[in-house]
């Protein structure tokens, strides 16, 4: 079974292109770019990782991460961000248990955006 993965990210071209590699690599992708939307539509255990956008309008992906481990305390998740220090900082601060490869840096490779978040499943899967 493919991994089931969810994008979250408010720019909708970024969010395309996310969605369409990670599906070409062999993930099942669903997207949204509402962070409101998506935790009312949310459904425990449908997913295996979600990949959120840091800095969105309506709420951070950093909130909206915490708020859906509330509902599925088994979802992994990889952060994507145009910023880099300060969000790291507060990231490290708030998730000392994800890997920093998870902090991801855009603009980022498709292929290597695939890699990460196949290396992650696989480590969280051992």
């Amino acid at each position: 079974m493919p991994p089931r993965i969810l994008v979250v990210d408010d720019e909708p071209d970024l969010r395309k292109i996310i969605e369409r590699g990670l599906e070409l690599s062999g993930c099942d992708v669903d997207s949204s770019e509402e962070p409101t939307h998506t935790l009312n539509v949310f459904q425990p255990g449908k997913y295996d990782m979600v990949i959120l956008d840091v800095g969105m309008p309506e709420m951070n992906g950093f909130e909206l991460y915490e708020r859906l481990a509330k509902l599925d305390s088994h979802i992994k998740v990889c952060f994507l961000t145009a910023y880099d220090m300060e969000y790291f900082r507060e990231f490290r601060q708030r998730f000392p248990d994800v890997p920093d490869s998870c902090f991801i840096r855009k603009p980022v490779a498709i292929k290597d955006l695939a890699d990460i978040v196949k290396s992650q499943l696989a480590t969280f899967t051992e």
